[in-house]
């Protein structure tokens, strides 16, 4: 399984006056910072070509190639991509790539990212490759929030909601959506469906006052939109259309959806499936709801920044809940995903959807808690991946304050990025980690967890 290997975190940051940073990765401090390579003449070159994806006139590899090595020589020709480059050639090691803006840079922001296409010049190997098609490489969107962790899910199902919606003139297609979501089995994946016609007796229609209703009578874990989307490009503003009792289109802002959102304790993941229109850009409505999304803390949020064929967003979305249920977490199951499209489709129009799929991500963990006892006092955690040091090891119990303790990683006593709800020795709610590695590797080694 994919998490069970050593994984690289280079998370890039794009900061406001144009510099590119490199955090968690174990020798980051050896990574210059570097500046955003981009003249008006490549930026007006990426805009057209950027539009013509959105347009759907991008049509041959050749040319999705140009548009990713525009993107690729924005960011990574420089010491950035170099490591990266190097951390995909070193043996059985998975690296995962997190893109992060800073809010000033709209238009970096919302370039089509997943299509970096390493020029051969920059590969090692002496032949390009998109970096979103590399079995070993997950690419996300990371959205830096100070908010506590979701608990995870503590056994299967996972709960979605399905919320197809389509009004008087757009029609949708749900069947076979639906039967993708619930590929795994009803063991591992439960859906209930608001549809277009309501069945009596079966599922609602797709309204939203059925929907604010259903939200406040059951918890879901996850929530998936089929349906249609308005982008007002005066307001940057996106609406998703539900629907009215008369059938008629119900739009409801990005703000509304997300501030709806916002306060549900159980939901891990929102993904948003737009279908085709005539109407004003659907996917760049979808592609703002999203965002939206994300800042309002929703832990992960998939969208499609572009059209996609139904066969191909369907065949994706099938592999990512089967990952999901198979308790990858989010971005190696996004991932798997991707590759299922590259593997899969049967020309290469359809391979290269790869990378249309957009993830907003928090942090990378599984949806489910990890398999065994339930924990007691001072317990050895399950085994996780240092993000400074790459190394899986069996670190201590996340201890709080007045414990003194700290999870930390064995191999080189940094804090570890994850969170437990309450202390594992006093039970108490969590704090910060301790930053006092000396105590926590002595409470480590006094329980015999050295």
């Amino acid at each position: 399984m994919a998490s069970e290997r050593p994984i690289t975190v280079f998370q890039v940051i794009v900061g406001k006056a144009g510099t590119i940073t490199v955090a968690r990765e174990p020798r980051s401090e050896d990574i210059p910072i570097c500046k955003v390579i981009i003249d008006k003449l490549q930026q007006r070159t990426t805009q057209v070509l950027v539009g013509m994806l959105r347009e759907g006139r991008l049509k041959s590899e050749e040319e999705f190639k140009v548009l990713g090595a525009n993107l690729y020589r924005v960011l990574f020709a420089n010491e950035i991509g170099k490591a990266v480059t190097d951390a995909l050639y070193q043996p059985l090691k998975l690296v995962r790539v997190e893109l992060e803006f800073d809010e000033e840079q709209e238009i970096l922001s919302s370039w089509p990212w997943e299509y970096l296409y390493c020029p051969e010049e920059y590969g090692q190997a002496g032949s390009g490759y998109f970096l979103a098609g590399q079995k070993r490489l997950v690419l996300t969107r990371r959205i830096r929030l100070n908010v506590s962790r979701r608990q995870p899910i503590d056994k299967p199902p996972l709960k979605v909601l399905l919320v197809a919606s389509g009004p008087t003139g757009h029609p949708i297609e749900y069947d076979k959506v639906r039967e993708a979501i619930e590929s795994p089995g009803t063991e591992m994946i439960k859906v209930t469906a608001l549809l277009p016609s309501g069945e009596p007796g079966k599922a609602l229609k797709a309204t939203w006052s059925n929907f604010t209703d259903m939200l406040d009578a059951e918890d879901f874990h996850a929530i998936h939109f089929l349906g249609h989307g308005k982008w007002d490009s005066d307001k940057k503003v996106g609406t998703i259309l539900f629907m009215r009792k008369d059938n008629t289109a119900d739009p409801r802002s990005q703000d509304e959806i997300a501030t709806t959102l916002m306060g549900m304790s159980s939901l891990h993941l929102v993904f948003l499936q737009a279908c085709e229109s005539a109407e004003s850009d659907p996917y760049q409505a979808f592609s703002g709801v999203a965002q939206q999304l994300a800042q309002k803390a929703i832990p992960a949020v998939v969208g499609m920044q572009t059209k996609i064929n139904h066969e191909v967003a369907n065949r994706f979305a099938s592999a990512f809940y089967v990952a999901l249920a198979n308790k990858l977490t989010v971005d190696a199951a996004l991932q798997t995903a991707r590759r299922t499209i590259l593997d899969e489709s049967s020309d290469s129009a359809q391979k290269l959807g790869f990378g249309l799929p957009v993830l907003y991500l928090r942090e990378s963990e599984s949806l489910f808690a990890a398999a065994g006892p339930t924990s007691t006092a001072q317990t050895i955690s399950d085994l996780v991946t240092c993000v400074w040091c790459g190394e899986r090891n069996k670190p201590t119990d996340n201890f709080c304050a007045r414990c003194i303790g700290a999870l930390f990683c064995l191999n080189c006593k940094a804090s570890v990025d994850r969170t437990r709800p309450t202390c594992g020795s006093c039970g108490k709610p969590l704090g910060q980690p301790s930053k006092d590695y000396s105590a926590a590797k002595a409470a480590a080694a006094g329980d015999g967890f050295a």
